[in-house]
């Protein structure tokens, strides 16, 4: 078990990565201090801005890969339509 010790309370998960995921940080286990069998971090409000901050700068870098692009779907539907009104014009011109 994780164990993080914060001024609010105490925050626990089986694993590191759920605990990362409960709490929006970026924990890495050797910030750890092993009690047992279990792994235990005692945190101060500045610590846990720092461990949060760290985890969205981690995902500021993977932000722009995951944008949709809608250019292709709105080519393929113009595409479509002037098709479709060419058909009409060749349908009533033969």
């Amino acid at each position: 078990m994780f164990y993080v010790v914060k001024p609010s309370g105490v925050v626990s998960a089986p694993t590191l990565r759920l605990l990362n995921k409960k709490m929006n940080a970026h924990f890495d286990e050797d910030e750890f201090k092993v009690v047992g069998k279990d792994f235990m971090v005692i945190c101060k409000v500045e610590d846990l801005d720092f461990v949060q901050d760290k985890a969205k700068m981690e995902n500021l870098c993977f932000a722009g890969f995951f944008r949709k692009d809608n250019a292709a779907k709105m080519f393929a539907l113009i595409n479509l339509i002037l098709t479709f009104i060419c058909m009409i014009m060749i349908g009533k011109l033969g």
